[in-house]
């Protein structure tokens, strides 16, 4: 959603003056109407907004009743093409009179039982339990519902006390036990992408700094990393290999902490002589601010609008996470493959932000930049995400002061005048002093 179309949005929910009758601001987006036109309509009165509830009777007025007088010569009659049929028993939106069709397809406002169009419902709002239509169509109080022009005013005040009430993302969730297990790549819920996240973290990063483990990450890569995207892809084909997958992506916030987590879903073709299919679980170590800033934007191209190279393990890892004291000198993906391939590339995938899970777990449409730049706060619900984020980091600690012991238990060198210990903070297989190449 561009900032012009949501400053549009914004005024089509400012409530009008009680003392007149308000004019009810709709929005064209088709042919010859494009530009946005105000319409008056006898259902403007906004202290209506349950009348859906209390059995609303749908008397239409000369604009959009097919045998009435024709208030505006702008308004299509009725409906045509092939969805005639399917909206024969109400034609027209009831708020601004166009006929629906294939273009502008018929809605029902949650909160009144209005039939509406897309136009004359342009957000989603959360709706109080028990204020909602009888038999509402996929309602629950925890997911922002489509409502009305009408119904919009009344409920727009309530929102801010309603995420706090009924959002998933503040509700406890069951302890999570981070290990190794098979994952869907494909998630309903951002929580269920939380707590696979913590899986992989937990399979990727050494908790120590050393890289005894020539499959592991060193945590130094987790410590100088500015963000982290976390995916479940799935890759199969024979000649023409599809990927598809879903996860999060999450960054590092100026104070060391991470973000909150916005949902992303990849998809990509390639080609090659492979057969067969696998499960492969993704990480990319973003290096930089600017890596994090590419995942605002709604896509994401691969190799296009964001680098990354193979990342290194063991020795070669340790190596690149001590380059530079703050961040990385790139972006890194690394891979877990479970079946018939020996690896997967992510060149020309395209992240994309999963919004509508974002949605359902926020209680609200929150753009990607507004959750990675830190404007809404850790959520709750994502707490086996942070836990794993912590338990992985508590290993640099650790290692210190392993390091420290080393320098006490060695003493002076025999060789040399070196009198304490150094030793080599990524290289723990090192014997020999960092300061003068003994070994003491």
């Amino acid at each position: 959603m561009s900032f012009e179309e949501h400053d549009q949005k914004a005024l089509l929910y400012q409530p009008p003056p009680s003392s007149t009758q308000a004019a009810i601001p709709v929005v064209y987006v088709d042919g010859d109407q494009a530009a946005a036109r105000v319409n008056n309509h006898p259902y403007a009165n906004h202290g209506n907004g349950n009348a859906g509830a209390n059995g609303m009777t749908r008397n239409l007025s000369s604009a959009s009743s097919p045998g009435g007088q024709e208030a505006n010569p702008n308004v299509r009659r009725s409906s045509s093409g092939v969805l005639r049929s399917r909206y024969a028993d109400h034609p027209n939106c009831d708020v601004c009179g166009l006929a629906f069709d294939v273009t502008k397809r018929r809605h029902q406002c949650r909160a009144c039982g209005r039939f509406i169009c897309g136009n004359c419902s342009p957000l989603l709002l959360l709706i109080p339990e028990g204020e909602q239509i009888e038999g509402a169509k996929g309602y629950d109080p925890s997911i922002p519902q489509r409502a009305c022009l009408h119904c919009a005013p009344r409920l727009r005040p309530l929102q801010e006390a309603l995420v706090a009430q009924y959002a998933k993302a503040n509700a406890e969730t069951a302890p999570h036990e981070a290990k190794s297990r098979l994952h869907v790549p494909f998630s309903p819920t951002l929580e269920k992408e939380c707590t696979n996240a913590a899986d992989i973290i937990g399979n990727f990063f050494r908790r120590d700094s050393g890289s005894s483990g020539d499959r592991s990450i060193p945590i130094g890569m987790l410590e100088k990393a500015h963000g982290l995207a976390i995916m479940t892809i799935v890759k199969v084909g024979f000649l023409l290999v599809g990927k598809v997958g879903t996860g999060i992506v999450v960054s590092r916030l100026p104070d060391g902490s991470w973000s909150a987590p916005s949902a992303i879903g990849t998809v990509g073709l390639g080609g090659g002589f492979e057969i067969g299919g696998e499960i492969v679980e993704v990480v990319i170590i973003l290096g930089s601010p600017a890596a994090v800033q590419v995942f605002h934007s709604p896509q994401v191209n691969l190799g296009a609008g964001l680098d990354i190279a193979v990342g290194p393990y063991g020795r070669s890892a340790a190596a690149a996470a001590a380059v530079s004291s703050s961040g990385l000198n790139g972006n890194y993906s690394y891979s877990i493959s479970k079946g018939l391939y020996a690896g997967i590339s992510l060149q020309g995938s395209v992240i994309a932000t999963r919004n509508d899970l974002n949605r359902k777990f926020y209680g609200q449409d929150l753009e990607a930049s507004a959750l990675l730049s830190g404007s809404v706060g850790q959520p709750i619900a994502a707490k086996p995400l942070y836990e794993g984020l912590d338990h992985a980091m508590r290993g640099i600690q650790e290692h210190k002061e392993v390091l420290a012991e080393m320098s006490r238990m060695m003493g002076p060198c025999s060789n040399c005048n070196c009198q304490v210990f150094v030793a080599h903070a990524h290289q723990v297989w090192n014997k020999k002093c960092k300061t003068c190449n003994h070994v003491h």
